[in-house]
């Protein structure tokens, strides 16, 4: 099998993405680009970082998968708090929620349309 292509990597990065829209659109926040772009910032790195180990560590999409949503979740809280934003049990329980589905969706029809 080969090696998940950097390509998938977007589809992340726009589902990241959308996360942030809904957020900022839910809370009355302005559609800004940079308004869009500095609350997906930290999940977009941290994103990008588990990308990169999950790719290194397996072949298997939907392991991959995984390791990308627990980097994008995990990672991106703590480099948003350290960026400045806040922390609420909630918004972490929510964000693990919303970003397992916009993260995984995609790989179980990709997965489906492969098999």
């Amino acid at each position: 099998m080969k090696r998940i292509p950097f390509s998938y990597l977007a589809l992340d990065l726009i589902a990241v993405t959308i996360f942030a829209l809904i957020g900022r659109m839910s809370h009355q926040h302005g559609l800004t680009a940079l308004g869009v772009l500095s609350t997906a910032a930290p999940f977009l790195v941290a994103t990008l970082i588990g990308f990169i180990v999950g790719r290194y560590l397996t072949r298997n999409l939907m392991v991959q998968g995984l390791i990308v949503w627990l980097f994008t979740l995990n990672l991106g809280m703590i480099l948003r708090v350290a960026f400045g934003g806040g922390f609420a049990v909630s918004f972490y329980i929510v964000t693990a929620i919303a970003l397992l589905i916009f993260c995984g969706i995609w790989r179980l029809l990709l997965r489906k349309s492969i098999y």
